[in-house]
């Protein structure tokens, strides 16, 4: 099963989600991102607008309640493709869409399909002599 998650930036149940799916082992084919000019995903004033909020917090001496980990950044330390539209009734994103369920997986050796997110991440292999 290959899994195209679509979710906003910051989200912090798409974030918990999207890591648990990655652990777990799931294929996920591609992360769905908005495309949208968001001052926080910019590589330098990102850094600097969490940073500063940071500051923030500890100087009104409060947790943080923003989520300052965008599910962009997750996928790009585990090497999901990334998906960015305005609109998912666009036809490029159509075209994508289709250039993503033609595309299959290789399987990886030792792993039965399906049965890799029922065991943490690894299935059993049967006995030789139970396999045909």
């Amino acid at each position: 099963m290959r899994i195209l998650y679509i979710t906003r930036h910051f989200n912090h149940s798409g974030r918990v989600i999207l890591e648990r799916l990655v652990q777990e082992g799931f294929h996920i084919a591609a992360v769905l991102l908005h495309d949208d000019d968001d001052p926080w995903r910019g590589p330098w004033s990102g850094f600097w607008r969490r940073s500063w909020y940071r500051v923030k917090c500890w100087y009104y001496r409060c947790p943080p309640l923003r989520n300052t980990i965008s599910e962009e950044r997750i996928a790009r330390r585990h090497g999901l493709p990334i998906i960015y539209t305005r609109s998912i009734k666009s036809d490029e994103f159509y075209a994508r869409l289709r250039q993503l369920l033609h595309h299959e997986r290789p399987a990886r050796p030792g792993v039965a399909r399906g049965d890799a997110h029922r065991r943490g991440g690894r299935a059993r292999r049967r006995p030789v002599s139970a396999r045909t």
